[in-house]
Order: C-alpha cells, then sequence, then structure tokens
C-alpha cells in the first residue's frame, strides 16, 4: 500500500486534486470515491430537498417504514453515483437487478456523508493513518503504519 504523506498546499489547484480517495469497501473491492457537497447538490437539484430530507430524518430516527426504506433506496442510489469516481456507475448498478453490494453501497453512504471517515480496512480515507500525530491523536499510536494490515 502506497504511503500517503502530508503535504504544504501550494495552490488551490494542488489543494483540489486531494479530493479523490482510494478506499476498500466491505466486499473487499477497491474504488476512488469523492466526498460529495451535499448542500450544492440539493442545491442544485442533483438530490432534491425532500428526498435528503426523508432519507436523513429516517436515518437519524430510526424509524423504518416501507415508503421511508423506498425512499431511501433512491437517496442511496443518487449519492452512490454522485460519490464513486472510479468505476463509473449509474443509479441502476445501486438499485437495478443485479446492484453491487449492499454492504458496500452501506458505507459509501457512510463515507458520503461524514458518518465515518474509515475505509473497510481501517484506512483513513484522506491517507491520515500513516501520519504517526494522527494515529496518536486516534488512540492508534501503538500501531506500526508501515506493517501492512496495520
Amino acid at each position: 500500500m502506497a504511503t500517503r504523506t502530508a503535504t504544504k498546499t501550494k495552490t488551490a489547484s494542488d489543494w483540489k486534486s486531494n479530493r479523490r480517495h482510494s478506499v476498500t469497501l466491505p466486499s473487499g473491492f477497491e474504488c476512488e470515491i469523492e466526498i460529495p457537497n451535499l448542500p450544492v447538490l440539493v442545491k442544485t437539484g442533483q438530490l432534491p430537498n425532500a428526498l435528503v430530507t426523508e432519507a436523513l430524518g429516517t436515518i437519524q430516527a430510526g424509524k423504518l417504514t416501507a415508503e421511508a426504506i423506498a425512499e431511501q433506496a433512491i437517496f442511496y442510489a443518487k449519492l452512490v453515483v454522485a460519490t464513486v469516481k472510479s468505476p463509473e456507475l449509474t443509479e441502476d448498478d445501486v438499485i437495478g437487478a443485479d446492484p453491487i453490494p449492499f454492504e458496500d453501497i452501506e458505507m459509501i453512504a457512510e463515507l458520503a456523508t461524514r458518518q465515518r471517515d474509515l475505509d473497510a480496512v481501517g484506512n483513513h480515507i484522506g491517507g491520515l493513518h500513516t501520519s504517526k500525530t494522527w494515529r496518536t491523536f486516534r488512540g492508534l499510536d501503538h500501531l506500526d503504519a508501515d506493517v501492512e494490515g496495520a
């Protein structure tokens, strides 16, 4: 696994180039994601406001109804397509007859909504798991970042 080191950003372009992250999903599949700007997606209509309100409200309240689950499926499909950059996906890949693994869909949604920042193997999506300072901050300083699987 490549070690990503912190760099001092020189330009906005340099900074913007750090938005793509390689992650390992629960199925073991590796993909590249970009955390979506949810306010922009809602503002531009890519994620309808009513859909976001219903999906997030259902998740937070823990009140699942058949209608809420159906709305959540649509929300997840739009969110996963907006988040995963490689490979390119369609909503049909998420909620169609032959979808990607649901455990992967759930993790992508959690990453996209900032409910988590570690992938399925414990790597920080921005590569901070290779930083001794970050590992100490997270209470993981007993792990060696250079050891495969640590």
